[in-house]
């Protein structure tokens, strides 16, 4: 009853800060959350596509700070900046899971979203080229840890009707870093050791992430886990419009902590892997998720992402310049 009566007191409280805006506390709550944590998304986004204006900056500029070396960068080095990204991705991928249930997704997040801002500073900074390389790895480890961490924690939070839009709210975000950074890159391409500063920028979307993560509440789902039932309840009110009464808070708190208590019974194992892909259903769209995946990567659009300065740079014969940056 005094879960029950806090709960009502905190949703009514909140309600009120919403009418003033127009829309209802709970709704503003989950826009916030969600455009925090899918800075992340666009971080991904902004540092992939980012680097393929810089290598032609790299190369152009030579001297004590502008070029890493005197002799510029070779392919091999131009070849593992690019690679340094999804090197650590690969890593912060296998870590995030372990991280995100031992340390919460909320925390998994702030990390993340410090490694981005350090990492930037880094890459800006870079005196030569292990330590710009270093840079690049450690965003690598922030982007592994941000795409499987960010869908997790809006599904576990935003409600079940706007849950499947509100995931995709993350894709779209990592297209418009994509396409912001080629618009940053346009202008800084002519700046003299204009490179620095498109690696750099990173650190503003890495500060809005961090200041607006202090603001969230943790995954309920998380919080449950953790037997803090309490505090989850207080977060699904603050994210939640009672608009049904034949299911309320109380109840969704109920079916966590059915869900919770069934995952740690069954557990993990080979029989239970090959009971769940017996299920042709769960079998067909796990076939389609991985063909269309693997044909992402094979039509070759990383290459285009990562080197698409150099190619059009090949193209129109500016590659052989002393300066291609210069028409």
């Amino acid at each position: 009853i005094e879960q029950s009566i806090s709960g009502n007191a905190l949703g009514e409280q909140t309600a009120r800060g919403g009418i003033m805006l127009g829309i209802s506390a709970q709704k503003w709550t989950v826009a916030k959350l969600v455009l925090t944590v899918t800075m992340g998304g666009l971080l991904l986004g902004y540092d992939t596509a980012v680097i393929s204006a810089a290598l032609i900056g790299m190369r152009a500029r030579k001297g004590s700070y502008h070029g890493l070396e005197d002799d510029g960068l070779s392919n091999f080095q131009q070849a593992w900046l690019v690679t340094g990204a999804s090197t650590g991705a690969i890593a912060g991928a296998c870590l995030s899971g372990w991280l995100s249930d031992r340390l919460g997704r909320r925390c998994n997040l702030m990390i993340s979203a410090v490694i981005f801002l350090v990492a930037s500073i880094v890459m800006f900074f870079a005196p030569d080229y292990e330590t710009l390389l270093f840079g690049r790895l450690a965003v690598g480890l922030a982007v592994g840890c941000c795409c499987m961490v960010v869908p997790v924690y809006i599904a576990e939070t935003a409600p079940a009707n706007l849950r499947g839009s509100l995931v995709t709210v993350n894709t779209v975000m990592i297209v418009f870093g994509q396409v912001v950074s080629t618009l940053v890159n346009c202008p800084l391409a002519r700046v003299l050791g204009g490179w620095r500063y498109m690696l750099g920028l990173g650190v503003f979307p890495a500060l809005v992430m961090i200041v607006g993560l202090l603001f969230l509440p943790e995954s309920p789902r998380w919080l449950v886990q953790q037997g803090r039932s309490e505090e989850a309840l207080k977060v699904l009110h603050s994210v939640r419009e009672e608009l049904d009464e034949a299911y309320t808070v109380q109840d969704e708190i109920q079916a966590i902590k059915k869900q919770v208590h069934e995952s740690k019974d069954d557990g993990w194992s080979c029989q239970k892997l090959s009971q769940i892909l017996s299920d042709v259903r769960i079998r067909s769209a796990l076939a389609v998720g991985c063909v269309l995946h693997l044909a992402q990567q094979i039509s070759g659009i990383n290459t285009m992402m990562c080197y698409s300065a150099n190619i059009l740079q090949s193209g129109n014969g500016s590659a052989q310049k002393e300066n291609p940056l210069h028409p």
